[in-house]
């Protein structure tokens, strides 16, 4: 049996969860309350008086994200390095260090925020990558940085979707890649000392234009929000999310703030969509991980304040068609992609189940893989409630198998831990 492109060796589903820098405005502030809050920051300077900003070495990044802040970015276009290269003597051998200088110390550089110290000379590497939309057109304009080294600044993506980032090499360097309108995306890249290398091309996919708005608190009913349906050469699906009667959420932020939210604007964007799915995912996979599904969950809440998550205080299930016919019973692992630390992180495993029948305005789902419907212990161990399997009956008809797993929280991006075999409850097979 096939699974996209290779044997199935793993069962992966990945969330992703989207956070981006953006100022918090209009209908998101109303919606977690902040509306009418003065968002400008005010001190007992006068003009002039306030210390100039440090954008250059580590302090560079002030907030400890491992990027280069903000604040340290100007936007600009980059040259092409050809048109400011410095001309090479053929007829003389030359040092990497010095042929590759210009790139972040010319007169008019292609990447900025970097010293001349801050990159070794016996370990510089120049890292060359291309990035464009989910159409396949480049895309430029997006801003790249390599995670845990904010000393070596950052560049853009020209208009032929290229870019060229000097670095500390030696080792994997995270690139991460940044554009208004676009899910964020990371990359490993493997690289040497004193040599060029590609990374892997990434397509950056822009939010689902399917998004609801989810009222919170503990009088809240319970809400459902779906994805658009999306169809490849795999068969058509889309995720639902099942939120539970009561459930609240806050947003938190990078110092440890919480903010109640009132209402949550909520997007499901899938990512593993067509041929070009895995240049569309939001990290690179680990090396034993099998590519199967990803999906973005994100609030736009979050998005405009900035926010580092959206942490619930109950599970949500989500439900997905068993578009890639894994076995009823199978455990799912899932887990976390987390854009601080550019890895994947485990998430609770999920489940595929089938709804056997509906009765009564209730699916009887079989968990196990053995054709009968779970007991109600066997619902309360994976927290299905009555209500769940009612809201199931609504959205669903008996045959239907489903992919079935929970969030507690939306963060900066989510993926799945890998499983090297299949193991369905009540059998003795080991996995790793």
């Amino acid at each position: 049996m096939e699974l996209r492109g290779g044997p199935i060796r793993a069962a992966m589903l990945t969330l992703a969860l989207l956070a981006c820098a953006m100022a918090l405005l209009g209908p998101a502030a109303d919606a977690i309350g902040l509306r009418g809050v003065d968002l400008i920051f005010r001190s007992s300077y006068e003009v002039g008086e306030l210390p100039p900003r440090v954008c250059v070495g580590a302090e560079a990044d002030s907030d400890d994200n491992g990027l280069v802040d903000a604040e340290c970015v100007q936007v600009f276009t980059p040259p092409n390095p050809r048109d400011v290269a410095t001309p090479i003597d053929p007829t003389v051998p030359v040092d990497f260090d010095e042929v590759t200088e210009f790139l972040h110390a010319g007169p008019n550089p292609v990447q900025r925020g970097a010293r001349r110290e801050d990159i070794a000379p016996h370990r510089v590497a120049v890292i060359r990558g291309k990035v464009m939309n989910d159409q396949g057109s480049p895309l430029a304009g997006v801003l790249v940085r390599a995670l845990d080294q904010p000393e070596v600044g950052y560049t853009y993506t020209r208009s032929d979707g290229i870019y060229d980032l000097a670095v500390n090499g030696g080792g994997e360097v995270v690139v991460d890649y940044q554009r208004a309108g676009f899910l964020r995306a990371q990359r490993r890249v493997d690289t040497p000392w004193r040599d060029w290398q590609w990374a892997a091309d990434v397509r950056m996919v822009a939010l689902d234009s399917a998004a609801t708005t989810v009222s919170l608190g503990a009088t809240a009913p319970q809400q459902v929000v779906r994805g658009s349906a999306v169809v490849d050469a795999d068969g058509s699906r889309r995720v639902s999310l099942i939120i539970p009667p009561g459930t609240q959420a806050e947003l938190v932020f990078n110092d440890g703030s919480r903010v109640p939210a009132r209402s949550l604007t909520v997007r499901a964007t899938e990512y593993t969509v067509g041929p070009s799915g895995p240049e569309r995912l939001p990290g690179s996979l680990p090396a034993s991980s099998q590519y199967t599904y990803a999906v973005e969950l994100s609030a736009d809440e979050a998005i405009l304040a900035n926010a580092k998550s959206v942490e619930f205080s109950t599970s949500i299930a989500a439900y997905l068609k068993n578009f890639l016919s894994f076995p009823v019973g199978v455990h799912i692992p899932v887990g976390s992609y987390r854009f601080r630390h550019g890895q994947w992180l485990p998430e609770p495993n999920g489940r595929v189940v089938r709804v056997l029948s509906i009765s009564s305005g209730v699916a009887a789902l079989d968990v196990n893989g053995v054709g009968v419907a779970a007991t109600e212990a066997e619902y309360a161990e994976l927290g299905i409630s009555l209500a769940e399997r009612a809201r199931l009956a609504a959205l669903y008809t008996a045959g239907s198998e489903l992919w079935r797993f929970t969030v507690r929280h939306f963060t900066p991006c989510a993926d799945v831990s890998p499983v090297s075999c299949w193991k369905s409850v009540g059998t003795s097979t080991d996995c790793a």
